[in-house]
Formats: C-alpha cells, structure tokens, sequence
C-alpha cells in the first residue's frame, strides 16, 4: 500500500514535471515563433523599401534618359535645319553663278558673231582691193 502511495506520488510529481516543461516548451516555441515573424515582418520591410528606392531609381533614369533623348533629337533638328538652310544658300549661289557664266557666254558668243561678221567684211573689202 505504502509503494503504491509512493508511486502514485512520483508519478504526480512526474506529471507536474512534464507539464510544466511542456509549458515552458510553448512558452519558448511562441517566444521564437513570434521572433521568426518579427524578422520576416522586418526583411519584408526592407524588401519593399528597396524596391521602393529601386523603382524611384528606374524612373528617375528613364526619365533623365528621355530628356536626353529630346535634347539630342531637338538638336538634330536644329542642325539638320542649318544644314537644309547651307544647302538652299549654295544651290542660289550655284543658279546665280551659272546664271552669270550663261550671260558670260552668252556675250562671247555675241562677240564672236560679231567678230566673225567684221572678219568677213574685212575679208570681202580686201577681195574687192584685188
């Protein structure tokens, strides 16, 4: 009777035993399961504000790389407008001169006839000196 009696009380105290370190095993697997979810939250939020500051990054270089594409295209066009401008200046200055070389030959040609006229006269005065 008196073993029975001991055993049931080690087997109480066994019992409590077991018990409270279950407890203290929740204890501690709450405590670090609330740990892992404090450090997931914590990277979760150190991912977002990297993409947030990647994102910000991205935009400010598309946008810095269209103003420099606008830039470069408006430049273009003003070059482009100076040199169809060139062009123009030298295709009159090109009419003009071949315009004053027509005149030029034009009036040699007028002197030649008129030589060549002058010559024949000359050349029938003489025969009739003959």
């Amino acid at each position: 009777g008196r073993l029975a009696g001991e055993v049931a009380a080690v087997e109480a105290k066994v019992k409590g035993v077991k018990e409270a370190l279950e407890a203290k095993l929740t204890k501690v697997r709450e405590a670090a399961e609330g740990e892992l979810q404090h450090q997931r939250d914590a990277r979760e939020r150190q991912v977002g504000a990297l993409e947030t500051r990647l994102r910000c990054e991205k935009e400010g270089a598309e946008a810095a790389l269209k103003s420099e594409r606008e830039r470069a295209e408006k430049e273009l066009r003003s070059e482009m407008a100076a040199s169809a401008k060139q062009v123009d200046a030298l295709e009159k200055r090109l009419n003009s001169e071949t315009d004053a070389w027509g005149e030029k030959v034009k009036g040699a040609g007028d002197e030649t006839a008129r030589v060549s006229g002058e010559c024949t006269r000359l050349q029938a005065a003489l025969a009739a000196l003959e």
